[in-house]
């Protein structure tokens, strides 16, 4: 427990509870959807993926079972059994809408009118509030929205809608480099995500543009110049001759 400003004590974040995104650039909070576009996703990770996504947009308490397997259950996709072949097109799905977006600064209308078609296929859907009891006492309860419907296409787009919502699209860019997204904090004119990516990316440049070769064909020559110049510069040595 830590003790704020204030002189109220505030607990420690438990395990497992959403915290500044690893993938972040600089270490800032990142969206859960932004994470889940830009995460590696195959065979080995995607149900843990699937429901890391879900517990950090409030679909899941973050106590819920560890179990993967069983925890996916639950959630359906077109009636059927959630698949890594669903999870996988759904995030195709949504990097192409929110790099459309990073690339053109606007909301595309058809990737809103897709969302909308999306959204309006569960209608009356609600939402129900429930509380975590936190089995530690000095721990804090915490409450999430429980949907009640179990279908992972319309969460996820919601959560996408949820995202765009009241969104400034200039702030979404898209890394040049690796192709990341990310979010500006102000309305900086910045390109890359990290330090790194706009270092790699100007280097691969100077070298698919010939700009490296050329400059270090320059810099040979500067130095063989040079070279030459401190040879023709070195006075004779002088002979005494012994008679």
């Amino acid at each position: 427990m830590k003790e704020s400003r204030s002189g109220r004590r505030r607990s420690e974040p438990r395990e497992g509870s959403p915290g500044p995104a690893a993938g972040a650039p600089g270490g800032r909070p990142c969206s859960a959807i932004l994470d889940f576009c830009n995460d590696p996703l195959g065979q080995e990770n995607w149900q843990a993926v699937c429901l890391a996504l879900l517990r950090r947009e409030g679909v899941l308490p973050f106590t819920f079972p560890k179990d993967e397997e069983e925890s996916l259950k639950q959630f359906t996709f077109n009636g059927a059994r959630v698949t890594f072949g669903n999870v996988e097109f759904l995030r195709g799905r949504f990097g192409q809408i929110l790099g459309e977006i990073a690339e053109g600064g606007k909301f595309p209308p058809r990737d809103i009118e897709l969302l909308n078609t999306a959204l309006a296929q569960a209608r009356g859907m609600r939402f129900h509030l429930d509380r975590v009891l936190s089995p530690a006492r000095d721990a804090e309860d915490t409450v999430f929205l429980r949907p009640l419907t179990f279908d992972l296409e319309f969460l996820l787009h919601f959560a996408v809608a949820r995202f765009l919502s009241g969104l400034e699209p200039q702030r979404l860019k898209k890394c040049p480099h690796c192709s990341r997204l990310f979010l500006l904090d102000a309305m900086h004119r910045k390109r890359f995500c990290t330090d790194s990516c706009r270092t790699s990316f100007h280097n691969r440049v100077r070298v698919e543009t010939g700009r490296q070769a050329l400059y270090m064909r320059r810099r040979r020559e500067a130095l063989r110049q040079k070279s030459e110049a401190s040879i023709t510069e070195i006075p004779p040595r002088s002979v005494n001759s012994t008679e």
